[in-house]
C-alpha cells in the first residue's frame, strides 16, 4: 500500500476512474455496497460520463462526512492499534459500542469482530482510522445532479447502514428506484436471493431501454 494519507473515498473513485482507462472501458454500470457505494457515488456524481448507471447498496454515507453509525471502526482501530489482535478483540468484545451494535444488527457486530483477524494489521488500522472521517465529498446538490439511472438498496437491522440512509440517497437522486430488501440479520439466504433479483431486475430494465 502508499503512503496512508492518500486513503480517502475521493481518491478511490479516481483509482476506478484510473482502472475503467486501464481496460479501456468508457464507461460502466457501476456500484458497490458500503464503501463501495460511496465510491461509485461520488464518481457518478464528479465524472458522470464514465458511468451508465449506478446502484448504491447498502450505503454508509449520505453527504455528511464522519457520520456517528462510523464510530465503531474508530474504536476498533485504536483497540487494534494499542492491543493488538487478541487483547484488542478482548477488549472490543466486552465493549458497549459492540453491544450497540449487536442490539441493531448481529451480523454488523460479526463484521467488524473478523477485522481482528485480518492479515496486514497495519493496513487494517490505517484504513479504519481515516475512511470512517471521511464521506464522499459531495453536497446534497451534488448528489441531486446525478443523471444517471440509480438503484438504491437498503434493509432493516442495519447499524452501519440504515436504511434511511437508502431513503434519503433515493429522495435526492432524480428518478432512482429504491428496493428493500430483507435484512442478513434477518434470514441470509432470503437476504441474497432478493439483493440478486433486484440487481437482475434493474439490469434488465437498463437492457430493455437500450
Amino acid at each position: 500500500m502508499g503512503d496512508p494519507a492518500h486513503l480517502s473515498i475521493a481518491q478511490f473513485a479516481m483509482d476506478v476512474a484510473a482502472l475503467l482507462d486501464h481496460l479501456g472501458i468508457d464507461a460502466a454500470v457501476l456500484g458497490g455496497i458500503s464503501l463501495g457505494a460511496a465510491i461509485s457515488m461520488r464518481l457518478a456524481a464528479s465524472i458522470p460520463s464514465r458511468v451508465k448507471a449506478l446502484i448504491l447498496a447498502r450505503p454508509a454515507w449520505v453527504d455528511e462526512p464522519a457520520p456517528p453509525t462510523m464510530k465503531p471502526y474508530l474504536v476498533l482501530a485504536e483497540l487494534l492499534k494499542e492491543y493488538g489482535r487478541e487483547e484488542g478483540l478482548r477488549r472490543f468484545a466486552s465493549s458497549e459500542t459492540l453491544a450497540a451494535v449487536e442490539r441493531v444488527s448481529p451480523d454488523n457486530a460479526a463484521s467488524l469482530r473478523s477485522f481482528f483477524s485480518r492479515g496486514d494489521e497495519w493496513s487494517t488500522i490505517e484504513l479504519l482510522s481515516r475512511i470512517p472521517k471521511d464521506g464522499p465529498g459531495l453536497s446534497r446538490q451534488d448528489i441531486a445532479s446525478i443523471g444517471m439511472p440509480t438503484l438504491v438498496i437498503g434493509n432493516g437491522e442495519e447499524y452501519v447502514h440504515p436504511v434511511r440512509y437508502a431513503s434519503q440517497l433515493k429522495d435526492l437522486i432524480p428518478g432512482a428506484a429504491l428496493q428493500i430488501v430483507t435484512s442478513k440479520t434477518v434470514d441470509k439466504t432470503l437476504y441474497q436471493s432478493q439483493f440478486c433479483e433486484s440487481l437482475a431486475s434493474f439490469l434488465q430494465r437498463l437492457t430493455a431501454a437500450g
